[in-house]
């Protein structure tokens, strides 16, 4: 259970900086707002 957690948790992630670094790209965030 434990391994299945942390590969899940690592793709949460993942796609959490990929939708942030997205948005930040189209919408030109400063960094500091995120």
């Amino acid at each position: 259970y434990k391994q299945i957690y942390f590969k899940l948790s690592l793709t949460f992630r993942a796609i959490i900086k990929f939708q942030l670094s997205s948005l930040r790209n189209q919408q030109k965030f400063p960094n500091h707002v995120l």
